[in-house]
């Protein structure tokens, strides 16, 4: 019915012929999305890469799209631009903030603080995903918790407003969210910030992180089923779930540092299954340059969203960044997977999750036991 009912509703602009100034609202390999109605329609690039955001002036004639998969589904994408003809009107302002850095402060700070792909910066990426360590730049949990936590403490030490610090830096993460323009795992990163923060001061944690995660994923999916597909929402569930999990799994473990390698390693086993099947190769070494290059990532975030403004150190360190990366890559070995097998992930991704919960349930039965154990030699020492 649902398909029934999509299919009517799009053949009302198939066959009219666009020509106007649009807005860039997300893009990708090769091409982009803009908005006609508040319909979401692709246009095929050659080549040249789009920011988000630009002003762009097209002209062609909407089709509706043929073979549609995953991916235009998770992206509610339906119609085409067939043949466009595209001219850039203007660039994107935030883009344009970055102009006079030089070309690797440029590409790293607009993916960085921006998560946005720039025409240079095609080559990097590739290297990027090759040693598995695209991730690290796309804005996720991991940046957001690190801004969050950066902004509350500069804004802590300010006296006249510093018992407003938690209230203030929400309101600055919001707004960095409207600059990101609501992006799937930035937005799952600020919901789930905020009810974790409500969760702990008013309702006494009274939920368990995992669950206000799953609950989060649950609204998601209500709101819009075709999100499934989308493979942004997919690594930002999953990554997230696999890390609370196990930080429950080996939270028995006394040397932190012991668990905080134990959760890299599935976290990166989880992200390996899931990165193969859309590209099949995987890096020997991977695991490596993850435990390598976090801490540059730290330094790197810390650096852009504290001293973007400095051009000439921003420039250095980045050219610094960029031959870290180039020299890892010549370290790199990969290897092909012939064979995908999209049922096993999903199975041993369920797997885990179910071995998650045997063991939280079996760590609740002990403890219970040994609390009425406890009570009964208690009573019997009083009586």
């Amino acid at each position: 019915m649902s398909k029934e009912i999509t299919n009517l509703w799009i053949s009302n602009f198939v066959g009219q012929n666009l020509n106007g100034n649009y807005v860039i609202e997300n893009t990708f390999k090769n091409g982009f999305v803009f908005k006609y109605n508040n319909v979401n329609i692709y246009a095929f690039t050659e080549n040249k890469i789009y920011s988000r955001g630009d002003l762009v002036s097209l002209q062609g004639i909407i089709k509706k799209l043929e073979n549609s998969n995953s991916f235009y589904k998770s992206n509610n994408i339906y119609l085409v631009l067939q043949k466009p003809v595209i001219e850039i009107v203007e660039k994107n302002l935030l883009v344009q903030k970055f102009d006079n850095y030089n070309l690797n402060a440029k590409i790293f700070l607009n993916l960085i603080l921006l998560s946005t792909k720039i025409s240079s910066s095609k080559e990097i990426l590739k290297t990027l995903q090759n040693l598995n360590l695209s991730h690290f730049f796309v804005v996720s949990g991991f940046h957001f918790a690190i801004l969050f936590l950066t902004i509350n403490l500069i804004i802590s030490k300010i006296k006249y407003i510093s018992k407003f610090s938690i209230f203030i830096s929400f309101i600055i993460l919001f707004c960095y969210l409207i600059l990101l323009k609501f992006q799937i795992s930035a937005f799952r990163a600020f919901i789930f910030l905020a009810l974790v923060y409500f969760n702990k001061k008013y309702l006494n944690s009274k939920f368990k992180n995992v669950d206000i995660l799953a609950f989060l994923a649950y609204c998601f999916i209500l709101f819009n089923p075709s999100i499934i597909y989308n493979l942004s929402f997919i690594f930002s569930f999953t990554l997230s779930t696999i890390i609370l999990l196990s930080n429950n799994i080996f939270k028995f473990v006394k040397r932190k540092w012991l668990t905080q390698i134990f959760i890299v390693i599935l976290a990166f086993i989880s992200s390996q299954l899931i990165s193969i099947t859309i590209n099949p190769t995987i890096s020997i070494f991977g695991f490596l340059y993850q435990m390598i290059f976090t801490p540059i990532f730290y330094l790197s975030y810390l650096i852009s969203i504290i001293f973007f403004w400095q051009i000439d150190m921003c420039n250095a360190y980045f050219n610094f960044l960029n031959e870290i990366i180039i020299f890892l890559d010549k370290t790199n070995y990969l290897v092909e997977i012939k064979k995908q097998a999209y049922g096993l992930i999903f199975a041993l991704h369920l797997m885990f999750i179910f071995l998650s919960i045997i063991i939280e349930q079996k760590r609740i039965y002990t403890n219970f036991v040994i609390k009425n154990h406890f009570l009964k030699y208690h009573q019997m020492f009083v009586h």
